[in-house]
């Protein structure tokens, strides 16, 4: 039986091909408290998984219809906490060799979408948005993107792991 932290512990993964990321827009389905938003591949640890890496391997194949062996992805970053529950999120990093075809599974994913390094690393398209429509007073960054924006813990990882410094 999994301990209480690792069922609050989820993985992404940030899929690099020829200077481009692959994103996902989840579907708009309520209560899904990031339905509509953009984010990379991933999703919550399950009981039956091994460790966070097989986590990792298990949400990209479901989502994206992708095939890692765990040793193809690399712990990036140190795992971050989502404001909204607490989440601890590890990302991990691989980077295609050869173009594969992605297949949606569109309960779980709307579309994807690959998104050049050069948009995601260039801060002056950025723009602040109100965090709630009704309180102009919080703000947060985002990368506008379609119709919405590429914002909190998926651009602090954009941000981590791209930013040159």
């Amino acid at each position: 039986m999994p301990s209480y932290q690792a069922t609050k512990m989820s993985a992404v993964v940030v899929i690099e091909w020829q200077k481009s990321i692959l994103f996902i827009r989840r579907p708009k389905i309520p209560p899904d408290p990031w339905a509509g938003h953009f984010s990379f591949p991933g999703g919550r640890f399950d009981p039956e998984d091994e460790n966070i890496t097989n986590t990792a391997c298990r949400e990209v194949m479901e989502e994206v219809g992708l095939k890692f062996n765990p040793n193809e992805l690399k712990k990036s970053l140190l795992p971050l906490t989502t404001h909204f529950k607490g989440m601890q999120v590890q990302p991990f990093y691989t980077q295609l060799k050869e173009k594969k075809k992605i297949k949606e599974d569109k309960k779980e994913v709307n579309y994807s979408k690959w998104v050049p390094l050069e948009t995601l690393t260039n801060r002056s398209i950025r723009k602040k948005k109100p965090l709630d429509p009704n309180n102009k007073h919080r703000f947060y960054d985002g990368i506008p993107l379609d119709d919405y924006y590429i914002w909190g813990i998926t651009l602090q990882i954009i941000d981590q792991m791209f930013s040159k410094s």
